[in-house]
């Protein structure tokens, strides 16, 4: 599959594996039922199930600096100082910073070159 646009890959890729390094926190550190997790994150119980055991979004692995800004996330989520939604786009922002759209982009589409930031730059 040949991938043009940053935002398919958000769509596609990036989201699901948000969503599924939330439900590990949210499960693994603050004891949440899957249920429970499925109603912050808007999504199906079987998604959850799916993105607990790695079923779904399997192909991102976030880099360590992503993964703390997720737990962070997560804190502020569960002390009501923010919600999924809010903190999403946080993520987002920190993703795009961290430049794994290119990679991702990268890896779908072989005539991207290897020092492609069309994306964020215009090329």
């Amino acid at each position: 599959m040949s991938i043009n646009m940053p935002q398919e890959i958000e769509v596609w890729y990036i989201l699901p594996a948000i969503r599924r390094e939330f439900t590990k926190i949210l499960i693994k550190e603050h004891k949440l039922s899957q249920k429970k997790v499925a109603e912050l994150l808007g999504v199906t119980k079987a998604a959850v199930s799916q993105y607990k055991s790695s079923k779904r979004a399997k192909e991102i692995r976030f880099n360590e600096k992503i993964l703390s800004e997720i737990k962070k996330s997560a804190e502020k989520i569960m002390k009501n100082k923010s919600n999924f939604m809010k903190e999403t786009q946080r993520i987002l922002t920190v993703v795009r910073k961290e430049m794994v759209l290119c990679e991702v982009h990268r890896a779908y589409n072989k005539h991207i070159s290897a020092t492609c930031k069309d994306c964020f730059f215009g090329g």
